[in-house]
């Protein structure tokens, strides 16, 4: 999963982590995501969301090594005619892990210390996910206040779009693929300077979702999704 993100200050802080030969990171995953479109309701909240999540495998280069789980959340903006990322849980044990990723998002919707601080570290039982087969299954269990609020942002583009803070309550997707693999590739650019290509197989999926706090019932709803069966994303830091 590659966060997609807007700038949001016009300059920040970068800490850096640097490999002994190779400044670039790479990192295996599987997972899965949703775009959800959901009626208004009570309490008030975003109705056009995107959800993610993935399994981090214990492979890979990233400096604190070691299998954990993210999930993300997206929200649409139509002033920005594009989604906003909102908020990231990881539930890595090791803070210098965070410490990294904090350092990724500076300057996005992410990680702004003192104004937007929506990168989320969960435990274990907070945030579950499980693979079986084709299927993917993840768990949120913990509700957070998701603060969006652009009045004071540095940045005069987005100071336009006022506060977009919300509640995001406990969340679960159920992921189950079918039909034949494809591949895709992407690559991303973030306002701190680290860059971002992956290349992922995915196949189309049916996903159940559950938000009961938004949604006042145990129903889950219903959408068209993806299943990612394997993605292997490689982020290189700032030039020196």
């Amino acid at each position: 999963m590659i966060i997609a993100v807007a700038a949001l200050a016009p300059t920040v802080a970068v800490a850096r982590y640097k490999k002994d030969d190779d400044d670039s990171l790479t990192y295996y995953a599987t997972g899965g995501g949703v775009t959800v479109q959901l009626p208004e309701g009570v309490p008030a909240h975003p109705t056009t969301l995107i959800f993610a999540a993935l399994h981090v495998e214990k492979r890979g280069d990233y400096p604190i090594r070691g299998p954990h789980d993210v999930f993300a959340v997206y929200i649409w903006v139509p002033a920005l005619n594009s989604f906003l990322p909102a908020a990231v849980f990881s539930d890595h044990p090791n803070p210098a892990h965070h410490d990294l990723m904090k350092a990724m998002y500076i300057g996005t919707p992410l990680w702004i210390p003192g104004l937007m601080e929506n990168y989320f570290v969960p435990d274990d039982e907070e945030l579950v996910t499980r693979k079986y087969g084709d299927n993917f299954f993840a768990n949120l269990t913990v509700g957070v206040h998701v603060s969006l609020n652009f009045t004071n942002s540095p940045n005069p583009q987005m100071t336009a779009l006022g506060d977009l803070s919300f509640d995001l309550p406990p969340i679960a997707l159920e992921i189950r693929g079918f039909d034949t693999p494809y591949r895709e590739d992407s690559q991303m650019s973030l306002p701190s300077g680290y860059s971002s290509s992956a290349s992922y197989v995915r196949k189309p999926a049916w996903v159940r979702v559950w938000i009961q706090n938004w949604t006042g019932g145990s129903d889950a709803f219903r959408f068209a999704g993806v299943r990612g069966l394997h993605s292997k994303v490689t982020t290189t830091p700032p030039p020196t």
